[in-house]
């Protein structure tokens, strides 16, 4: 009965000697080639998690959209994922989301794009329209709002203004980092708003810092929200020294009387 124990413990021996063996390239290549690998699909099988237990984040995940950017020219156009964005206000007519200036104003984007947001990477698509957008780097203003026609019913996050945030403060946030699908993040306020002129990170200035894990490009625009107030308190906009750069949502009422500047 100890047999089988015994020849397990020589495959393990065996297999652990044939990988210190270095091979020529050519035979590594067609052992790659040829070794049965599982289905991408087989371990991110989404269906097999369960969604959100709590409501808050529940309803920011059905809140929150992937958003893309197409360019058309003559009979082709080229759709690619861009940011993130998240609903903030019911309208009579559906909804108004709120993203990044740089999602829609960024200097290596094409002109003339128009936008699209999806309930997750690889779903149906459905049109919205740019409201108002400003990418201002000197003043670090960087929010655009855009409109949403639809009969379909979501959750929405009101904006925390004016601010009821503090240092230390939980909070959480739904994006899209790296094309990864939809994705959930939690950490804390970290600072202050910081105000310092002479600072070398020109990004961080009139914004506060959140201590954040697995975020990345992608989750651009994504909503702040606070866990205590269960409202949006900022948006991402960039990062600096492995924390994320969060623009105020008590700016977004100067965004709303600012005027636009064309490009």
């Amino acid at each position: 009965m100890k047999l089988p124990k015994v020849l397990a413990a020589l495959v393990l021996a065996i297999s652990s000697w044939l990988a210190q063996i270095q091979l020529p390239p050519g035979i590594v290549q067609i052992l790659e080639l040829t070794s049965p690998k599982p289905p991408f699909h087989s371990i991110t099988n989404r269906n097999s998690i369960k969604e959100p237990a709590d409501k808050l984040t529940a309803d920011l995940y059905k809140a929150t959209f992937a958003l893309y950017g197409t360019q058309t020219w003559g009979n082709k156009s080229e759709t690619r994922f861009l940011c993130t964005a998240t609903i903030y206000q019911k309208t009579p007519d559906g909804y108004l989301l709120l993203s990044a200036g740089h999602c829609v104003k960024g200097k290596s984007l094409p002109k003339n794009l128009t936008f699209s947001v999806a309930e997750d990477e690889s779903q149906t698509r459905f049109s919205v329209t740019v409201v108002k957008s400003i990418l201002d780097r000197s003043t670090n203003m960087d929010f655009t709002v855009f409109e949403w026609k639809t009969a379909r019913e979501y959750p929405v996050f009101n904006l925390d203004i004016p601010m009821n945030a503090a240092v230390g403060d939980d909070v959480i946030i739904v994006h899209f980092s790296s094309e990864l699908g939809k994705q959930l993040s939690d950490g804390k306020i970290a600072s202050q708003i910081f105000t310092d002129e002479s600072s070398w990170c020109d990004i961080c200035r009139d914004n506060f810092y959140i201590t954040m894990t697995n975020m990345g490009p992608g989750s651009s625009g994504s909503a702040v929200v606070s866990k205590k107030t269960g409202k949006i308190v900022g948006i991402t906009v960039g990062t600096a020294d492995s924390t994320m750069i969060i623009e105020p949502i008590s700016r977004f009422s100067v965004f709303v009387v600012t005027p636009e500047k064309n490009p």
